[in-house]
């Protein structure tokens, strides 16, 4: 793996951090944010990007484990069940699915410790009309993820992130309730670096009003965080 040090304190000590969805406006912030937060301190921490899981699988194939193990990952999945998009493609998303899941049980063999963020959508927990095909893409991701995380013994936390729409400021917060994407970076860094209990998260007013109107039961059901 091309470990490109990290720059900032001991929040990350010992840890590989894996961005899977470099091309995305979440995840050009996050890598940024974290190479803000992190100095080279001879921690052991490494940052690593891809646009697919596939490209992972494929420069990283040398990786093996015999008998030492890596001490923790965090592995954030940016564009698992696709991006909403005009041109999502149902078929093309699920076999990204595959190639997630095949790196996930890759990480299980080399990694001690792993930690999955994955950046849902408020509309993988309930479809609309207008996007049916992501909602079920998203959906079907959220649900096989978390029975991965069941059957792999190094993964030690799985959390999910259900967002409603992002924007770039707060001034169309105030008008859509909307979460704007820096403040979501900062709340996946608290995630990752905090004892936070709870494993899935509601983000943005505008989510919680679309479950509260559309399916208020998931709101306990799922113990969700209301942020």
């Amino acid at each position: 793996m091309n470990k490109k040090k990290l720059k900032n304190s001991n929040l990350f000590k010992d840890t590989d951090i894996i961005i899977i969805g470099n091309k995305t406006k979440l995840s050009g912030l996050l890598i940024k944010k974290l190479n803000h937060l992190i100095q080279s301190q001879n921690n052991n921490s490494h940052i690593n990007d891809y646009l697919n899981s596939n490209e992972f699988l494929r420069k990283n194939n040398e990786l093996k484990s015999d008998s030492f193990l890596y001490q923790k990952a965090i592995l954030f999945l940016c564009v698992t069940g696709g991006v909403r998009t005009k041109s999502h493609n149902n078929k093309r998303t699920l076999e990204g699915l595959k190639d997630d899941f095949e790196l996930i049980n890759y990480l299980n063999k080399l990694w001690e410790n792993i930690h999955i963020v994955y950046i849902s959508s408020v509309l993988g927990l309930q479809s609309s009309k207008k996007n049916p095909e992501y909602s079920y893409c998203k959906n079907i991701a959220g649900e096989q993820l978390s029975k991965l995380s069941t059957e792999c013994d190094k993964i030690k936390k799985m959390s999910i992130i259900y967002p409603g729409r992002l924007v770039d400021n707060y001034i169309k917060f105030f008008f859509t309730g909307s979460f704007t994407y820096s403040r979501l970076v900062q709340l996946l860094i608290e995630i990752t670096t905090k004892n936070k209990s709870q494993n899935n998260f509601l983000v943005g007013l505008d989510a919680l009003i679309f479950i509260a109107i559309k399916r208020p039961t998931l709101l306990k059901e799922l113990s969700l965080r209301i942020l």
